[in-house]
């Protein structure tokens, strides 16, 4: 059935898997100073057959803080064992990072294979309130809603900006 849709099966065996088959979880997010990130850094630990490992197989993971200060400690857990977690080959931690800003590095280490994340601690700079199309609301002018927000942080990459959008009442922020 699926095999004539553009996206089906075959289509994705000739091209290949649209995510990272070693990182799983946990690259390139974004977080704040001395707050768990909120993702693990899970990898998958794979034979030279591409297979997962079985469970059991050890692993290590090391932390570095931007300025390149060995921040292992900050992790929640320095080994694991591939399945632990309840996936073959995979393993996981989490970083709680200090409060410098910049990009963090967590390592797995297995062997002689090394998988490395990045992630990245941002200050945040700005806070708008904006109306229901995101677009900014004029100097002085009437806040409505406080549930459409635009937040920009600063880090080492460019600023970014989120928004921030609840649905009901109870989810609502509350102005002081």
């Amino acid at each position: 059935m699926l095999d004539g849709c553009q996206n089906g099966p075959t289509a994705i065996q000739k091209v290949g898997f649209p995510i990272d088959p070693v990182r799983v979880m946990g690259n390139n997010q974004i977080g704040v100073s001395n707050e768990q990130m909120p993702l693990p850094f899970a990898a998958r630990i794979t034979t030279g057959s591409g297979k997962p490992f079985p469970y059991g197989e050890p692993v290590t993971f090391t932390a570095r803080s931007p300025s390149g200060i060995d921040i292992s400690s900050q992790l929640s857990n320095n080994s694991d064992a591939t399945g632990n977690s309840g996936a073959p080959g995979l393993v996981q931690t989490y970083l709680t990072p200090t409060d410098e800003t910049g990009v963090y590095t967590v390592t797995v280490h297995h062997n002689t294979e090394e998988i490395s994340f990045n992630s990245e601690v941002v200050s945040g700079v700005a806070l708008s309130f904006a109306n229901d199309n995101y677009a900014p609301l004029p100097q002085g002018g009437l806040v409505e809603d406080t549930c459409y927000l635009t937040i920009t942080v600063s880090g080492q990459n460019q600023n970014a900006s989120t928004r921030s959008e609840c649905h009901s009442p109870a989810k609502r922020p509350q102005m002081v």
